[in-house]
């Protein structure tokens, strides 16, 4: 049997982000991107969904408001708008030129949100507008959180030392007496956008050593540290106290900490090796850390007056293993709207998927959702169920819901079957589908089993990936292979379908080279997630050496598969990109390489995310062992870039790239295109101007694909297709 499927049957997929519960959880709100536009869609549970969508593009955001479920902020279009989802209707809240952004509800008439740099508050009982303040710290992928405490009066964000300058102040904001209530500025750590509150007054934040070595957690009564109005004066406010530190190689855990408003917050951290789970008790914890240390714990081996670890009292760990308690690089636990309970995912089933786990306040494990695929994005809703994105082994990412109490997802839903392994069976595996990610479901069930496959790099590592053959595939067949390489490189392919729109989509693309006859490996090369910490941070001190050799071991892999012949390729996107320009230049391991939105020079890389206060630019600086302008750092930078060997570029590559790319911007373009032809080397490329970093617009992605797929049937087939 051979498979049937076709870049447009791969563009048919309509991904999802986002999930969240209105306010008496009769419907979950979603983000939905399809032929090119993201909207804003809502429904409920159902054997067959059938969601509604915005009739507005470019949906950038939105809140449902607090004891009025029908109605949702919604930024599209860079308007604000207000959405009555009953009756389908909305209103335009504010208009401007300088699009709106993180629309946010402090009660159920004061909305605040991000315009213009600044962080205004609308009031919709009067109609009021005000300014609450400006150089609200913003990046070309959006601007700093707003969180707002469980009470409704204090806003908490990051603002700019100075306009143009990196994140360096946090401010909490009192909406009631509508003056600033605390800040602070660090002298030599990162204000980091990650922060919430543990109750009513008290704001936990994250702070990173300007060279990503080491975190730590503060707590700060923003109604008692500064009650002579020294903050509101503009000088430095009362930091808090540290409640947990960690030093480390590279810091590289999501630092967000989840408050759940009754004095506890959970976070994640790899100081034992793999991302684990922690409840903290900031009293307790503020206790321990305020008594000279004695309770405070010594854990991390780096105690010190400010460091107190992660041990003693008032923090438990909830996970502990070699495995992962995040669904994926920017996942966070959720707490239950009571602050009783605690969700999460974890990969210690299986460490291609994610399953839903759910703890007591205390950090007590109490319930496992024991179904295949890749479940995280929780959110709870008032009626105690959960929200979520989850994707199978054979079912794309849905946004589904589930009932931990029931061990279902509630009522109807043993029949809806959206999230199962099987996308056409209607048995039901507890998690009821919200969403249509994709119109033809069956379709999907002739796509081949994932196969879990791995084998040793450099040192004797295990690197690992998923491999997918064609049905009518057998020994001798001579076929040729394409390996995949995901981004990041904090990512990891699944087993089966991603959650991502890049990855869900390329995904998708693989299968219609299956269609062509080919095989696939989807490479888990080192520097991504899943794997523990050695792993993620296994190219650190090697960067742009060990991950280029895993992908030339998977070569030589696929070439000792029985199925497949000489001929091996490779593609990747971002940081896949990378590796794809590296293998090219620095080896002879591939026969074609496709580059989309690759980097070419990391040091005019690392400048660039620099600029704008990116947070990436610290991490691969660590890796590096430095920022290009630092004494000694010159050779790491040249040795990880493709261009310091495109001399040796002897493999036929193809680079992709959309003009406005946030990511990596189109300047690595210009520099690859302009070392190749300065040798006087043979190269392809396509440009597309307008497009992101993953093209949006299906046409792109037609052309794009009409040139790389006979790229590499020339190089890999002699031209000819199946």
């Amino acid at each position: 049997m051979s498979l049937e499927f076709t870049v447009d049957d791969a563009l048919d997929l309509r991904t999802v982000a986002a999930p969240a519960w209105n306010a008496d959880a009769t419907r979950v709100g979603y983000l939905r991107t399809a032929d090119g536009e993201t909207r804003f869609a809502h429904g409920t549970a159902a054997p067959d969904p059938d969601p509604t969508v915005l009739d507005r593009a470019d949906a950038a955001g939105f809140d449902w408001r607090p004891e009025h479920p029908d109605e949702a902020a919604v930024v599209a279009d860079g308007d604000l708008l207000i959405h009555d989802a009953g009756a389908d209707e909305s209103r335009t809240l504010a208009a401007s030129e300088a699009d709106h952004a993180n629309p946010t509800w402090a009660d159920a008439d004061t909305l605040c949100y991000v315009r213009g740099g600044s962080v205004w508050r609308h009031d919709l009982a009067s109609g009021g507008v005000r300014e609450l303040f400006d150089r609200v710290r913003a990046t070309p992928f959006g601007a700093a959180p707003l969180a707002v405490s469980p009470d409704g009066r204090y806003l908490a964000s990051v603002r700019d030392a100075e306009a143009g300058g990196r994140p360096g102040e946090l401010v909490a904001y009192d909406l009631a007496a509508g003056e600033r209530a605390w800040s602070w500025r660090p002298d030599a750590e990162s204000v980091v956008p990650a922060y919430d509150w543990a109750d009513d007054a008290t704001l936990v934040y994250a702070l990173d050593a300007t060279d990503a070595s080491a975190r730590r957690y503060r707590a700060v009564d923003v109604t008692a540290a500064d009650a002579d109005g020294s903050a509101a004066a503009g000088d430095a406010g009362d930091p808090g106290d540290t409640l947990l530190s960690e030093t480390t190689d590279v810091v590289s855990v999501q630092p967000d900490p989840v408050g759940n408003g009754e004095g506890r917050v959970a976070l994640l951290s790899d100081r034992d090796g793999y991302a684990h789970l922690y409840v903290v008790d900031v009293a307790a914890r503020r206790a321990a850390v305020g008594d000279g240390g004695a309770s405070a714990g010594e854990g991390d081996g780096d105690r010190t007056d400010d460091a107190p670890g992660y041990d003693g009292d008032g923090v438990v760990q909830v996970t502990a293993g070699a495995f992962e308690a995040r669904g994926d690089a920017l996942d966070a636990p959720a707490w239950s709207p009571d602050g009783d309970r605690v969700a999460f995912a974890t990969n210690e089933t299986d460490p291609g998927e994610r399953r839903l786990h759910v703890a007591d306040a205390t950090g007590a494990v109490e319930h496992v959702a024991d179904a295949p695929g890749t479940v995280l994005r929780l959110e709870w809703g008032a009626d105690g169920r959960l929200a979520c994105l989850r994707a199978g082994r054979k079912a794309p990412a849905d946004v589904c819901v589930y009932d931990p109490e029931a061990g279902d997802g509630g009522e109807g839903d043993a029949s809806a079957g959206g999230g199962t392994d099987d996308p056409t069976d209607a048995a039901g595996d507890g998690f009821a589908r919200v969403s249509d990610a994709y119109p033809d479901r069956g379709r999907l069930a002739d796509f081949p089993d994932p196969e879990p496959v791995s084998f040793d790099g450099t040192g004797g590592e295990t690197v690992r990936g998923y491999l997918y053959a064609p049905p009518d595939a057998a020994a001798g067949d001579d076929r040729p292979a394409v390996v995949w390489c995901h981004g990041g490189p904090v990512r990891q392919m699944r087993r089966g379908f991603h959650h991502m729109r890049s990855y869900g989509g390329f995904h998708l693309f693989n299968h219609a080279l299956l269609a062509r006859g080919y095989v696939v490996c989807e490479l888990n090369y080192r520097g991504g997630i899943g794997y523990g910490h050695a792993f993620e941070q296994g190219i650190a001190g090697a960067f742009g050496v060990d991950e280029v050799d895993d992908c030339a071991r998977a070569a030589e892999f696929l070439r000792d598969r029985p199925e497949v012949g000489d001929r091996v390729g490779l593609w990747g996107l971002s940081y896949g990109g990378f590796l794809a320009n590296a293998v090219a230049t620095g080896t002879d391991a591939y026969d074609a390489a496709v580059n989309f939105a690759g980097i070419w020079d990391w040091a005019a890389w690392v400048e660039y995310a620099a600029s704008f206060g990116w947070g990436a630019a610290r991490r691969f600086a660590a890796q590096l062992g430095g920022y290009p302008d630092e004494p000694g750092t010159a050779a790491a930078y040249e040795r990880a870039s493709p261009y310091s060997s495109a001399a040796g570029l002897d493999t036929p590559l193809f680079a992709l790239h959309g003009t406005d790319d946030p990511n990596v911007d189109f300047e690595q373009m210009d520099l690859l295109v302009e070392d190749l032809v300065g040798r006087g080397l043979d190269f392809e490329t396509a440009y597309y101007p307008g497009e992101n970093h993953m093209f949006e617009r299906p046409e792109t992605w037609r052309d794009a694909l009409g040139r790389v797929l006979p790229f590499l049937d020339e190089h890999l087939r002699d031209g000819e297709a199946d």
